[in-house]
């Protein structure tokens, strides 16, 4: 898959304003606590 850095910022706000999430932290706790990721 090639996909810009652009798109994937704008695909990272677009998720953060749905989720009413303020930082890149705040996302990463989300997607760990919901099973997307692991760390």
């Amino acid at each position: 898959m090639d996909l810009s850095t652009r798109t994937l910022e704008f695909h990272k706000y677009r998720m953060m304003q749905q989720l009413n999430i303020k930082t890149s932290a705040e996302l990463v706790q989300y997607a760990v606590r919901h099973g997307i990721i692991s760390v």
